[in-house]
């Protein structure tokens, strides 16, 4: 079964709805699996609140008072709820999960931090910019991620660069043009190539950032080679 929980954000982004239903459909076709797509019930803007290090998931939401406070109220964002029924869909178990609620003006989760893997034998790491998360959020992933596993992404790098919305594929990481030396630097030191990419074609034409613009599917997904 190729599962899945469709993301329920705001009214202008319905239309994409049928793009993902008739892409996740033919791979199901193609792959002889059966297509098993729920419609989340409360607020969830997707992959871009999900973060996963090794065996641990973050889910990033934002609670209307703390997102905002001392600010006219915001747009709503993910909710605890939904990226809580997304994780039930995906079968995460509770105790992998690791939530925290997010601050203005960080309206998703991968505007403060992505999952590395370093290479070799190292174990994952959360590059994270702690000014991002409400309250204690970071400080409970850094204890319950355990020692060593965040690096952490400065105020420039993440607000001003997004490097947050940085996305590792294989050995290499796709970077929003403009981050630090210091940044690139880390990402470096753990054995991954960093691949600039022009954020402002990404937000132009594409809707979004390296995290934005992709999608994680199954591993074991068995499609086709002429797929």
């Amino acid at each position: 079964v190729l599962r899945g929980a469709m993301p329920h954000m705001l009214p202008h982004r319905v239309d994409e709805h049928p793009y993902y239903r008739e892409l996740l459909g033919r791979a199901a076709e193609l792959g002889g699996y059966e297509l098993d797509l729920r419609d989340t019930p409360a607020r969830w803007e997707g992959m871009a609140d999900v973060a996963v290090v090794g065996d641990r998931v973050i889910l990033t939401y934002a609670v209307p008072g703390h997102y905002d406070a001392g600010l006219a109220p915001k747009t709503p964002r993910s909710s605890r709820e939904g990226v809580s029924f997304a994780a039930d869909i995906a079968g995460v178990p509770e105790a992998a999960r690791i939530h925290v609620e997010l601050v203005y003006p960080h309206f998703h989760g991968d505007t403060v931090h992505f999952g590395a893997r370093p290479a070799g034998s190292r174990p994952p790491v959360l590059v994270h910019y702690p000014g991002g998360a409400w309250g204690d959020g970071s400080a409970r992933i850094a204890q319950s991620l355990g020692a060593g596993a965040v690096v952490e992404i400065g105020r420039d790098d993440a607000v001003e660069a997004y490097a947050g919305n940085s996305r590792q594929v294989a050995g290499g990481v796709l970077v929003p043009e403009g981050v630090s030396r210091s940044f690139t630097g880390a990402l470096d030191a753990m054995g991954l190539t960093v691949h600039p990419v022009p954020l402002y074609e990404l937000f132009g034409k594409a809707g979004g950032g390296p995290a934005c613009a992709t999608l994680y599917l199954p591993a074991d997904l068995s499609l086709p080679d002429d797929a």
